[in-house]
């Protein structure tokens, strides 16, 4: 989530190499990735952004398979904004991690909404 974060404010995108591309990971990372460049081309982007993580449950699906449920809080400053004015965000989701030929890839990325603070 912190790389998610930065990528507001970075120009170089994070190249997620530990995320399995799959059908429940591209769609979230294609998205980053398209609202990253649209930040940047409408100077909409992060000075900075500040994330906090709150783990709110963890287990084992299986011998191979943690799920990791989390809340991502995030302070941030857009760009064009007043120097006064600051933002932040709560998002909660859900990553499926799976150990595949003794790596571990996250192979699941899910959260149901967006939730403003």
């Amino acid at each position: 989530m912190e790389e998610y974060n930065s990528a507001h404010v970075e120009e170089a995108f994070p190249k997620f190499e530990y995320v399995q591309r799959n059908d429940h990971t591209v769609s979230c990372i294609k998205g980053l990735e398209r609202e990253t460049v649209n930040d940047r081309a409408s100077d909409n982007y992060y000075d900075y952004a500040k994330t906090d993580i709150d783990i709110t449950d963890s287990y084992f699906l299986d011998g191979e398979t943690f799920v990791v449920e989390a809340f991502d809080y995030c302070d941030f400053h857009y760009h064009s904004a007043p120097a006064f004015v600051y933002s932040s965000y709560g998002i909660e989701f859900i990553i499926t991690i799976k150990q595949i030929d003794g790596e571990y890839w996250i192979t699941g990325i899910e959260t149901d909404h967006l939730v403003n603070i």
